[in-house]
């Protein structure tokens, strides 16, 4: 399908644009390039990457957009709202420097994704129009992403209650 081609290869430009303004915000928090490329993920962060490599590898352009581009950004879309709000109480900290470069992802994450996941869900009515059992796997993909999320932020949020404790 010609419109999925050209969309994804649009949301790759713009994951290209969102790496850079993702190290310009953890450069803003004090850590590197180089601290950035040598992160070891906790497990739970890492089942979600293998649970979206395997379902953009092995299932249908349906199901790894729902899982990907529907349930990741979505509420990647939504949680980065109340950061963005937050923000603000880091920016008399004196490791930390709030500036436009800091709080270019997450406004492109707050405001880009309102937008982003309507339109994959959109391309996935298209994609799984009158194919109930590919409609069924769709939903369970975009379930399943949103179940894994949910684990890697619980361990991000324990790991982060430890380190202040």
């Amino acid at each position: 399908m010609t419109e999925a081609r050209n969309w994804l290869i649009q949301n790759i430009k713009v994951e290209e644009r969102h790496l850079v303004w993702y190290q310009d915000w953890a450069s803003g928090f004090g850590l590197t390039v180089a601290q950035l490329n040598t992160v070891r993920p906790p497990v739970a962060m890492n089942a979600v990457n293998h649970f979206l490599w395997d379902m953009n590898y092995r299932s249908s352009l349906a199901e790894g957009i729902a899982a990907t581009n529907l349930a990741i950004e979505w509420a990647t879309g939504d949680w980065t709202k109340h950061v963005y709000r937050g923000v603000e109480s880091y920016m008399s900290h004196p490791e930390v420097k709030v500036d436009s470069r800091t709080l270019a992802w997450l406004r492109a994450h707050s405001h880009y994704d309102d937008m982003h996941p309507h339109e994959a869900m959109e391309l996935i009515k298209r994609l799984a129009d009158g194919k109930p059992e590919l409609q069924e796997k769709t939903f369970y993909a975009a379930q399943q992403g949103l179940e894994y999320y949910a684990l890697a932020l619980d361990e991000c949020y324990k790991i982060q209650q430890q380190s202040v404790t």
